[in-house]
């Protein structure tokens, strides 16, 4: 149902051999937010749902997910915690555009397209800075201790 919605929305070449085509589906979305937003209608109700599946399987005492769009999805309303990862908008836009193999202006175009970076830490519950400031292994390990202590307080025997 969501490739083919996928395919209605932005044409058959959304799919090239069976793969979604990331580049076609990237260059619409960043350009156009109507069809970003109605991407995001078809994918997040999906994503949401089978996250709710999986985590209902596991039997460890927290299970973690990772979205971009954790808040613009509304996917925060069917978690316990969120944890925000924060570094400024310069080493944000480095880093996308190394993993993505993007120019600058295509980098900022993704970041625009999501909350701003204040306004999502806000929101979080726990924030490791990505910043090289601090060891992340250390913060890591803070929260780790955090949610396992959580956890314990709502065991009920």
């Amino acid at each position: 149902k969501i490739i083919d919605a996928i395919k209605d929305l932005f044409g058959q070449e959304s799919y090239h051999q069976g793969s979604l085509n990331k580049k076609r589906i990237a260059d619409a979305i960043f350009s156009n937010p109507s069809k970003r937003l109605a991407l995001n209608e078809i994918v997040h109700p999906a994503t949401i749902a089978a996250s709710k599946k999986w985590m209902s399987l596991q039997t460890t005492p927290y299970v973690l997910k990772e979205a971009a769009l954790i808040f613009e999805s509304g996917a925060e309303k069917h978690l316990d915690y969120v944890i925000g990862v924060s570094c400024s908008e310069t080493e944000r836009i480095a880093r996308i555009m190394k993993r993505d193999n993007i120019d600058e202006v295509a980098a900022i175009a993704r970041i625009k397209g999501q909350m701003n970076d204040e306004e999502k830490m806000k929101r979080c519950d726990f924030i490791i800075d990505n910043n090289e400031r601090e060891f992340l292994t250390t913060q890591v390990i803070e929260i780790h201790e955090a949610l396992l202590k959580r956890a314990e307080s709502k065991i009920i025997i």
